[in-house]
This record gives structure tokens, C-alpha cells and sequence, in this order.
């Protein structure tokens, strides 16, 4: 069972790594191309589901719900179409939320690490107040900046979060080893 988190938790952190470098280099217009496709996407299914609930009226409860969820997916299809920076900056919040409660998480990591007498712990403490740090700047960005440090910080969050993974993931299986070593 340790093996299978140890695998996944390296895995995890090689996906992350891949995908902070893809954002990194990314074109920021591609960005707004996506969700602008994302909104067409999102138009289209809320449209279907407005039409299907006005045409199975017979059954209430199902076609009020997808009355609602599709005029939802709709109203936000229309905004992603027309306002792609809004969501851009929308997502930065999140994203910039997100990459912060990464960052403590991979302090409280370091710590347990620490705890258990690895010496790699000052590594990942470093990188969780960097991702942390990343994240605080992300946030507090105005909105010019925004959509010129987005992706780069983004992809520089991720790949540090990545790289964090990793060596608490190798550092984990580290001191499995040592402890079955010490009951036998």
C-alpha cells in the first residue's frame, strides 16, 4: 500500500512539473482562445438542456433542474465568450488560493518529514514557502499583470509543488525501508 502512494505521489509530481513547464511557455492568447471555446462548449450544452426541459414538461422536478442548469451552463457560456479576461482573472484567484493551501501543505509535509528524522525536510520547506510566496503574488497582482505573470507563475507553482512531491514521496519510502530494517 505504501509502494502504490509513493507511486502516485511521483506521478502526481511528474504531471505537475510537465504541466508548470507547458504553462510556462504557453501564449497568453491561447489562453483566452480556451476559454472562449470552453464558453461555446458550455452555450451549446446549456441551450440543449433549456430545449430538453421545455420539451419533457411532463416530468417537473427533472425538467425545472435542468431548466436551471442549463440557463447556468448558458449565462456562463455567454460570459466566456464575451468576457475571457474576466475568467482569467477569476481562475488567477482560485488558482492563486489553491497554489497557497499546496504551499502550507507542503510545510506541514516538511515538518511530518522532519519528524520522522529525514534530511531532506529543509528542501521541502523551502519549496512550500516558495509555492506560498508564488501564490501571495498571483493574488495580490493587479490586473494588467495579471494576464502577463499567469501562466508563468502558475507553471512555476506547479513545478516546484511537483518537485515537492517527489522527494517527500522518495523521502516517505526512505524511512519505510529504514523502519521494517529495525524490526527485523
Amino acid at each position: 500500500m505504501k509502494v502504490i502512494t509513493n507511486f502516485s505521489m511521483i506521478l502526481i509530481g511528474i504531471v505537475q512539473i510537465i504541466l508548470g513547464i507547458v504553462l510556462i511557455f504557453i501564449n497568453e492568447n491561447l489562453l483566452t482562445i480556451i476559454f472562449k471555446i470552453l464558453g461555446i462548449v458550455l452555450l451549446i450544452l446549456g441551450l440543449v438542456q433549456i430545449i430538453n426541459s421545455i420539451l419533457k414538461q411532463k416530468i417537473n422536478e427533472y425538467a425545472n433542474s435542468t431548466l436551471i442548469t442549463g440557463s447556468l451552463s448558458a449565462v456562463i457560456g455567454i460570459l466566456l465568450v464575451t468576457k475571457a479576461g474576466l475568467a482569467t482573472e477569476f481562475l488567477t484567484v482560485i488558482l492563486g488560493i489553491w497554489i497557497m493551501i499546496n504551499g502550507i501543505l507542503q510545510i506541514s509535509s516538511s515538518i511530518t518529514v522532519k519528524n520522522l528524522g529525514i534530511k531532506y525536510w529543509p528542501v521541502i520547506t523551502f519549496i512550500g514557502i516558495a509555492v506560498c510566496v508564488l501564490g501571495y503574488i498571483l493574488l495580490s497582482a493587479d490586473e494588467q499583470a495579471i494576464t502577463t505573470i499567469f501562466n508563468t507563475y502558475i507553471g512555476i507553482s506547479l513545478a516546484l509543488s511537483g518537485i515537492g512531491a517527489i522527494i517527500t514521496a522518495f523521502s516517505s519510502k526512505r524511512e519505510v525501508k529504514i523502519k521494517v530494517e529495525n524490526i527485523e
